[in-house]
């Protein structure tokens, strides 16, 4: 589609009249010689030639025109957000699907930084639409790898498909997994601390997006190798919660180093607390 600041180039067979190259300006027109201005905006390469030939059979007998366009200056398409490099794309001749402009702003699902997303939106034609880049790599329907148009905005939101891992781990935090991630990948991700990690009781809390303020838990039995394996057949989602909970000892070692610095609490109490502990710990058991 043709637009301001857009240039063609007019070939007029037996006569060199009108060839050369003209800028379209911003108010859509094109300067023909010895004919004036003429209004190319908002049409095809086609509708242009037909509207220019009905100008021109007007001073010229039997005309031939061949028309070209040199530069696209008006059709852009804009890819913005959280990518790399957020850029404008001169829109062509040569169709532009989303995943070729979302390549040319640098996007790698594989990249090691996971805050930059694969979600977003399209404005097209004052409307909204959600699109997701990892869906349009991995699809053959083109709904989901479509072909962009003029003054097309894509905005890339930032991941926020993370999996939140706290308690007896290493390496707490946020993740962001890739498809078919499991609870066990999870695991040796964030390193099980073997010393005060209650394995038996893993916990994945999830909201269920099905049913309102609906929070399913599960949980599961990691304790020896070979639930690791059913550990692999357990899928995480994005926004899981995953807690790992201390062992009985470890909690109850970690209330008495809270109240054994207050002695000047227990000063009269103190020796029955010291036999205390000793018989516990020696009964205590998972």
């Amino acid at each position: 589609i043709l637009g301001p600041a857009d240039s063609i180039s007019l070939n007029l067979t037996d006569t060199d009249d009108l060839d050369g190259t003209y800028l379209i300006d911003q108010y859509g027109m094109v300067d023909l010689p010895f004919i004036g201005k003429i209004k190319l905006d908002n049409l095809t390469l086609n509708e242009a030639q037909n509207i220019l030939m009905q100008v021109i059979q007007k001073f010229y007998k039997n005309p031939d025109l061949q028309i070209d366009i040199t530069e696209f200056n008006s059709s852009k398409v804009y890819i913005v957000g959280a990518v790399r490099n957020q850029i404008t794309i001169k829109l062509n001749q040569k169709p532009i699907r989303l995943i070729e402009a979302a390549i040319q702003a640098n996007f790698n699902p594989n990249a090691a930084d996971k805050s930059l997303g694969t979600k977003g939106f399209l404005r097209r034609d004052n409307k909204v639409y959600k699109i997701n880049l990892s869906n349009a790599i991995q699809s053959t329907d083109d709904k989901e790898n479509f072909y962009l148009k003029k003054n097309d905005v894509v905005f890339i939101d930032r991941n926020s498909d993370a999996i939140h891992v706290f308690g007896e781990v290493t390496k707490p935090g946020v993740y962001f997994p890739n498809l078919d991630y499991s609870l066990t990948e999870l695991i040796s991700t964030s390193g099980l601390n073997q010393i005060t990690a209650n394995a038996k009781k893993v916990f994945v809390i999830r909201e269920n997006y099905n049913k309102f303020l609906r929070i399913d838990i599960f949980q599961l039995d990691i304790s020896n190798p070979l639930n690791f394996v059913a550990g692999r057949k357990f899928k995480l989602q994005p926004k899981d919660i995953v807690f790992i909970p201390p062992t009985k000892m470890v909690k109850w070692n970690r209330v008495i180093s809270l109240l054994l610095p207050q002695t000047d609490l227990f000063s009269s109490y103190n020796p029955i607390i010291q036999e205390g502990i000793k018989a516990n710990n020696s009964n205590l058991t998972e």
